[in-house]
């Protein structure tokens, strides 16, 4: 038993030995060091195709250079130097966006017939010690490479601006052919964007390092005397990374650019996956005896893919995830009222669908712009301020679309991270609504509160209006019935007439009151402004208003073909009479006044008219030459008793009231524009073709005569009742007055009459209104 157990012991002993050395064989003598191998030529690999990405650039300068060496225009160029040639072909905005940042044109003496370099980071023109300020001498390095038979040559050329892919060739006629006239050098400085560039062209994550611009450290230069005479040398950086270095020398054979080619050590990795299970399999193979191991070993791998299959699909649900959100934040984006622009260093890169129907510009046409093209010239100084002083609250500008047209913009602007790069979120909002919103509103507050400012001069003269007129009846009526018992040539007839007319021109101010407050007349008829206007001119105020006022021309620009508008005469009229008199109190000197009139058809608003109708409209113009108005006046000329006049001068502050109250009521529109040279008021009234309404004659008075009719006044006032018995009785009536509409109705319950006047406002009692319904 013992015995056995000691066999056993030696024998698992000798098995175990065994199963480890031979699992040390297999592993670093034969699965590891083929991995090793392959790692190494995926390093020399990638290192190669690091290198070669630099020299295709290198290539492709030289290819520009053949281009433009090869070329007539060339050829003559270098011989004479023609400035024009210069301007057509050395435009170097363009030029240094297409990666050239350095252009020599040298004539066969080595004389410099052009030359300049720019420094990409700044687009600054910088001066390279390597080329000489007007001539190259004839030993220069830069004149003779290895070969000198060689119509071209190219390389890398170190310069304290950074390395520089530098070709030179002949200058050639375009079908190749001499003699020279001299040489030709284009270079392109590797820039850092151009080596993530090649980064991502090459899959192939690499760096540069050259001498001038950088400073070795001691390690460094010991990898450069290394790799005089290699390749390539590995550097293992931990345990999953490994970096391939490589030399690539400058035109003279020289170190040049020290390359370093970071790799992800999976090959290694992989090996070393591969060596454990070779370790796993010659364990089972060589133990049969440690099944349960065995068995537990298959267990252990079967929940390991079990879980691998779950995190596999825990993988494809989180894609799927994030998949459908970035779904969501497109359609997001694409949804938004607002333009969003995304932008990196001030030049486009993406944008949503209200962008490209905002400003006209499709995705194709805006990558790779500069954001200015989206702002209007005059604001671009403004907004470049507001970027760079990082203003994240919203700003307005004037927004510049596709098709040259400008409109209010509202722009805010925040900072992001996108794909490891700082970009710009810009979100820009079109204010043209809103502002012709705020116009509109602004328009109507204005409105109302002329409105307000009518309904409170109504409420006034509501209230003083039927005393006022009670009054004035006497003023007017009783000089009117004096005069008619007076014989012609009576001396009072003079002082009774001044009275009279002061009395109507009193009545006349109450009447405008009452336009004012309660509107124009609702009697319309069909009429012509040409007719309105011929009249005026044809009356007898219009011929004081030229007495007074002869030194001012006045003059009728009738349109004959007019159309004719609906409205009321009286109410036209006055506003003309109105219009004309201000404009000849306006005119100082010399000067002019022109009344004119046109059709106009209105498909929208006028400026600070919103709501205007759509449709024809009958114009009427009065315009002078004289003073004009002050500008901080022209707000508030419409508001009833404004004046500007001069004390004494004719006026109440009413007219223009008056006129905006007449074009109001018509559904009219009334505008102004003065200035030093004048003032025009132009009066749109809605026009139709209808015919002219027939004008009623006026009656004679005889025809208002009577025989002896009974007539019974009812007024409160005892001065009416009177005025109103003194003028039946001149007409041939018989007249009775009661003073209230109590005593009218127990007058007419007794009597009969053949006519009642009736006081509509009478107080204490019934009203006149009660009073004709009982």
């Amino acid at each position: 038993m013992r015995i056995d157990t000691k066999k056993w012991v030696v024998l698992v002993t000798v098995f175990t030995l065994t199963m480890v050395a031979g699992d040390h064989f297999i592993r670093f003598n034969l699965i590891l060091p083929g991995f090793a191998e392959l790692e190494l030529r995926q390093l020399a690999m990638n290192l190669a195709r690091s290198k070669g990405a630099i020299e295709r650039e290198v290539l492709h300068v030289q290819t520009l250079t053949t281009d433009w060496a090869q070329w007539d225009d060339m050829y003559t160029f270098a011989e004479d130097g023609n400035q024009k040639f210069i301007e057509s072909n050395f435009a170097w905005d363009t030029l240094v966006t297409t990666g050239i940042h350095l252009i020599y044109i040298l004539d066969v003496k080595g004389e410099i017939v052009y030359g300049k370099a720019i420094d990409p980071a700044t687009v600054e023109p910088v001066r390279l010690e390597q080329f000489p300020d007007k001539v190259f001498p004839p030993g220069h390095p830069l004149l003779h490479s290895s070969n000198d038979k060689a119509i071209n040559f190219s390389g890398i050329l170190l310069t304290h601006y950074g390395p520089l892919l530098i070709t030179s060739h002949k200058i050639l006629t375009s079908d190749a052919k001499g003699p020279s006239h001299g040489t030709m050098f284009l270079g392109r400085f590797l820039e850092k964007e151009t080596v993530i560039d090649l980064n991502r062209q090459t899959q192939v994550d690499f760096t540069i390092k050259d001498p001038l611009t950088s400073v070795f450290t001691e390690k460094e230069r010991r990898l450069v005397a290394d790799l005089q005479d290699k390749e390539l040398i590995s550097e293992p950086v931990d345990e999953n990374f490994i970096n391939a270095i490589g030399l690539l020398k400058d035109l003279r054979g020289r170190p040049g650019l020290l390359v370093t080619a970071s790799n992800p050590r999976t090959i290694m990795e992989q090996g070393k996956k591969t060596a454990h299970v070779s370790s796993f399999v010659v364990l089972i193979s060589l133990s049969l005896a440690i099944s349960f191991i065995v068995i537990l070993a298959f267990m252990s791998i079967h929940k390991s893919r079990r879980r691998q299959v779950e995190i596999e699909e825990l993988v494809d649900q989180r894609t799927d995830q994030l998949r459908l959100s970035e779904k969501r934040l497109n359609a997001l984006s694409d949804a938004a009222f607002e333009a969003i622009f995304l932008t990196e260093k001030g030049c486009f890169l993406e944008q949503n669908r209200a962008a490209e129907a905002m400003f006209g510009y499709s995705r194709e046409e805006a990558i790779g712009q500069h954001a200015n093209m989206w702002v209007a010239p005059e604001d671009r100084e403004y907004v470049i301020r507001k970027v760079l002083e990082k203003e994240e609250r919203p700003f307005e500008a004037t927004g510049l679309k596709k098709d040259g047209s400008t409109f209010p913009v509202e722009i805010q602007i925040r900072g992001a991270e996108f794909l490891g790069r700082r970009i710009r979120v810009n979100a820009i909002r079109d204010l043209t609504e809103k502002k012709r919103a705020e116009q509109e509103k602004e328009a109507m507050e204005d409105k109302l509160r002329r409105s307000q400012k009518m309904e409170s001069l109504g409420l006034m003269a509501g209230g003083v209006a039927h005393d006022l007129n009670n009054i004035l009846s006497g003023i007017v009526n009783y000089p009117e019935l004096i005069l008619m018992s007076l014989p012609p040539d009576s001396p009072l007839g003079t002082p009774l007439k001044a009275i009279r007319e002061s009395g109507k021109s009193a009545a006349a101010v109450v009447d405008d009151l009452l336009s004012l407050a309660r509107g124009v007349s609702t009697s319309r008829e069909n009429n012509n402004l040409n007719a309105i206007i011929g009249e005026y001119t044809a009356s007898s105020e219009f011929n004081a208003l030229k007495a007074l006022h002869s030194h001012v021309t006045f003059r009728a620009v009738l349109a004959p073909d007019l159309l004719n508008i609906s409205c009321s005469t009286i109410h036209i009229k006055k506003c003309v009479m109105n219009l004309v008199t201000n404009a000849a109190e306006a005119i100082r000197d010399k000067g002019e006044i022109q009344v004119s009139t046109r059709n106009q058809y209105c498909d929208g608003d006028l400026p600070g008219h919103p709501g205007m109708e759509r449709g024809e409209y009958a114009v009427l113009t009065v315009a002078d030459t004289g003073i004009g108005i002050p500008e901080g006046s022209l707000e508030r000329i419409f508001e009833p008793f404004y004046s500007r006049k001069v004390v004494g001068r004719s006026g109440t502050g009413l007219g223009l009231a008056m006129a905006w109250s007449t074009v109001q009521d018509h559904h009219g529109v009334i505008t102004v524009e003065s200035g030093e040279g004048g003032t025009t008021f132009e009066l749109y009234f809605p026009a139709n073709r209808d015919e002219i309404d027939a004008v009623s004659e006026n009656v004679d008075l005889d025809r208002y005569r009577g025989n002896g009719e009974t007539v019974l006044v009812v007024d409160d006032d005892e001065r009416q009742r009177m005025i109103a018995l003194h003028i039946l009785k001149n007409l041939g009536y018989r007249g009775e007055s009661v003073p209230s509409g109590e005593e009218a109705v127990r007058y007419l319950a007794e009597r009969r009459v053949d006519l009642v006047i009736l006081d509509m406002v009478m107080d204490p009692g019934i009203n006149g209104c009660e009073t004709y319904r009982r």
